[in-house]
């Protein structure tokens, strides 16, 4: 698979921000339609559809999760979303633990590490 980047939940100015930095490295990008939460993460970055018994429409914060993306691109990707500012609540990388997860486990996961940091646990 090549470089991706899944974008769930960004609004005009963040989705247009991470597709301007991802097209100069040369990176796709794919907005996910909230109806497709429940499918697996490992489907939504093959561009896989997404079985009719798993679509519903749910919200969360704005999400970026980061697919094959090299290190290099990585790094430059997050300085530049810091510079402008970008305020997007998680970002992460596609991992083959989390490859088999929704995007509502994802948000769940991640929402307990925010808070565990926060707490000092």
């Amino acid at each position: 698979m090549s470089e991706k980047i899944l974008m769930f939940g960004l609004d005009e100015r963040q989705t247009e921000l991470v597709r301007k930095i991802a097209s100069n490295l040369r990176i796709k990008t794919a907005p996910i339609d909230k109806t497709m939460y429940e499918c697996t993460l490992g489907m939504l970055a093959e561009g896989k559809g997404c079985p009719e018994n798993l679509l519903k429409e749910t919200q969360y914060g704005t999400l970026i999760v980061f697919c094959d993306v090299s290190d290099k691109h990585l790094d430059r990707i997050l300085a530049r979303l810091r510079s402008e500012n970008a305020a997007i609540d998680y970002k992460a990388v596609l991992t083959p633990s989390n490859r088999g997860w929704n995007v509502r486990k994802l948000y769940f996961e991640l929402e307990r590490e925010r808070n565990s940091l926060v707490n000092g646990i």
